[in-house]
């Protein structure tokens, strides 16, 4: 008996089931409507399929034209434990644990030989927490592990932000995700961006208090910049820790360039690129 076969003696059954449970309803004073039998055979018949509908295709093996949803599918019907819907781990935590808040449009290269899933209702947030990237494509929502994704770009409005994996920060994790800050033919920078959970620690000391009374997400970030010769330099964000990585050659065209450009203090993501790309001009 083939599977069509199968199909339509399941079909029968479920009528001839419907129809004797609708004149048992009558006999006893109850009106089942139609509308209501033909939503359970329609039910049980689609339940029946997708319990027996299989397929090989691993998961990342898509073409561009397929959706989340259909890469989420097919992790879960090969029992491969590589996505997982949202939930509600956070809760009773002050603050939230992603790089921004808002969804993001987005690129996807969800494997490293796979295709980039790019589509207009793509929407990404990434979770600097747990280095976990959050997708949701209209009505479709998963979190990937971030094993099964090679690189990402967040995109709003004229700005994208690349992150992706630099096994040579930190060996330890080679698949965390560094945002690509800068980009030139002797040097790249890269930011790690971190939310850290810190618990309550709340000290109440009587006329002085230290800490807070609940937990919370608090914002870091690190650092790095890659040489010509493939060495990561970890420095901080400010004109004498950046300069402290830089050949001494540079020194003074660069003090002069911060001091036209009234950069001093605590550098900004945007100040680090501006500086690189005047370095980028210079011999």
């Amino acid at each position: 008996m083939n599977f069509r076969k199968v199909q339509m003696f399941q079909i029968n059954i479920l009528i001839s089931i419907t129809m004797k449970i609708n004149k048992y309803s009558k006999s006893i004073g109850m009106n089942i409507s139609p509308t209501l039998l033909i939503a359970i055979i329609i039910f049980c018949f689609q339940s029946e399929v997708d319990a027996q509908t299989t397929t090989t295709t691993p998961y990342g093996a898509l073409s561009n034209t397929q959706s989340v949803r259909d890469e989420l599918g097919i992790a879960a019907k090969n029992g491969i434990q590589n996505a997982y819907a949202f939930g509600s781990r956070y809760e009773g935590v002050r603050g939230l644990p992603f790089y921004k808040n808002s969804w993001s449009e987005g690129v996807v290269c969800l494997k490293r030989d796979s295709a980039v899933v790019s589509k207009p209702d793509l929407r990404l947030r990434f979770d600097s927490y747990a280095n976990e990237l959050w997708i949701k494509q209209g009505k479709d929502s998963l979190i990937a592990y971030s094993r099964d994704i090679n690189w990402f770009v967040l995109i709003d409005g004229d700005i994208q932000e690349t992150f992706l994996k630099v096994p040579g920060i930190n060996k330890a994790f080679p698949n965390y995700f560094y945002r690509l800050l800068f980009k030139g033919q002797d040097y790249l920078v890269y930011k790690e961006v971190k939310n850290e959970l810190v618990r309550a620690d709340l000290v109440d000391k009587g006329m002085v208090s230290t800490g807070l009374p609940y937990d919370r997400f608090e914002e870091k970030a690190k650092y790095y910049l890659q040489t010509k010769d493939g060495v990561y330099h970890k420095f901080k964000p400010t004109v004498k820790g950046f300069m402290a990585e830089l050949p001494k050659r540079y020194h003074k065209k660069l003090k002069t360039y911060c001091k036209a450009s009234d950069i001093s203090g605590k550098l900004s993501d945007k100040e680090i690129t501006d500086m690189m790309m005047f370095l980028q001009g210079q011999p």
